[in-house]
């Protein structure tokens, strides 16, 4: 996810819901690049289910600077998310590993 879009993350979390409503109970990883970190803000989710806060799902982000040099820290994160080097290296990791890859 690479979006600071909250219809888009609401999508991504009723399209994940729907996979494990099909399959059961999957592992699912949500990895998040660049602008769409600022949807695992602790401060931009109000209280909702985010991507890192359900048991089966798990948010990969890097911390870096972007949105004209702001930068985040894990304390401005909301809790229970796992952190990758590089995104796009962490997608390629997981797909060589077996993972489906879904883009919304």
């Amino acid at each position: 996810m690479n979006e600071d879009d909250s219809r888009k993350w609401n999508t991504v979390l009723a399209n994940i819901n729907n996979v494990q409503e099909e399959l059961g109970r999957v592992d699912v990883r949500v990895v998040v690049i660049g602008p769409g970190l600022g949807m695992l803000k602790a401060d931009a989710l109000d209280g909702q289910s985010g991507a890192g806060r359900d048991g089966g799902r798990r948010a990969f982000c890097r911390l870096r600077q972007f949105d004209a040099g702001t930068a985040l820290t894990k304390d401005d994160m909301i809790d229970g998310i796992a952190y990758a080097k590089a995104g796009y290296v962490e997608l390629m990791r997981l797909q060589q590993q077996g993972w489906a890859y879904i883009r919304p």
